[in-house]
């Protein structure tokens, strides 16, 4: 792994946090073997407060990604190369750590095969960069923040762990990713509510996300080839024709616990 020496400055931030100092943002682990392109990303995240690690050789990467222990992961994927997908591949089997995708084409063939991976985000190049870091302080907060609502859900068969982020059936455990889990968890924690393609890319993706619903309709896909028992007829993630997804019925919340706080009539 090689340390980027212009990652070491000081700097006015770009975009980031009230209050953010250079270095409070968390480490970021960069793999990318184009010197111009990672320095630009390098100097972009350094600008906005983050602890940079830049790994060029795909070849070592894994051994970056163990000595680093990242709190993001910017990892490239070039056309006609399978190195980006199997190295995405074999940290998510790793660690939950959310990994972003950059590329230099955006085909939706693309995006499935990123999400099907295991990758969080996917940004084609050229992008602006307020828009690459939104887009990873959106991430980190995905994984600082569990989705709102109750801590344990029974839905249908299905067990949700809302604090460790694990999901259940019966006793065989359905790994998501963090950002399948931060989709689903936005369905639990409305139960009723339709949700627009829209309204799901603001929630979990950022507001820096404009237009691009291929990203929702991509990770619902994955997330019911998970959780359902037959994908090609939902229960669970229910599509509302012409709008978006709702979740199913039969949702089962724990009983609310009485406030303490307030006193009895």
């Amino acid at each position: 792994m090689q340390n980027n020496p212009r990652a070491t400055e000081t700097r006015t931030p770009l975009y980031a946090p009230p209050g953010a100092a250079a270095g409070d943002q968390g480490v970021v682990l960069v793999v990318q073997a184009h010197t111009e392109r990672a320095h630009w990303l390098l100097d972009v995240l350094h600008s906005a407060g983050f602890i940079t690690r830049w790994c060029a050789s795909p070849q070592i990467a894994m051994a970056a990604f163990h000595q680093s222990s990242p709190d993001l992961v910017v990892l490239a994927a070039e056309p006609g190369s399978p190195r980006g997908l199997q190295l995405c591949r074999q940290m998510r089997r790793e660690s939950e750590v959310p990994i972003m995708m950059v590329a230099r084409r955006a085909s939706t063939g693309a995006l499935v095969e990123a999400f099907a991976v295991g990758a969080d985000d996917y940004l084609a190049e050229p992008f602006p960069p307020a828009e690459f870091l939104a887009r990873a302080h959106a991430r980190l907060a995905r994984r600082m923040h569990s989705p709102a609502g109750p801590r344990v859900v029974k839905f249908h068969d299905l067990e949700i762990d809302v604090d460790a982020r694990r999901v259940r059936r019966g006793t065989t455990s359905i790994r998501l990713t963090p950002t399948e889990f931060a989709l689903f968890g936005t369905l639990i924690g409305h139960p009723g509510r339709a949700f627009t393609r829209a309204e799901l890319l603001r929630t979990v993706w950022g507001r820096s996300h404009n237009g691009d619903e291929r990203m929702v309709t991509v990770n619902m896909q994955r997330l019911r080839s998970k959780i359902e028992i037959d994908a090609s007829r939902p229960r669970i993630l229910m599509t509302v024709r012409g709008y978006g997804y709702r979740l199913g019925d039969e949702l089962d919340l724990p009983p609310s616990q009485p406030d303490s706080s307030r006193s009895s009539d």
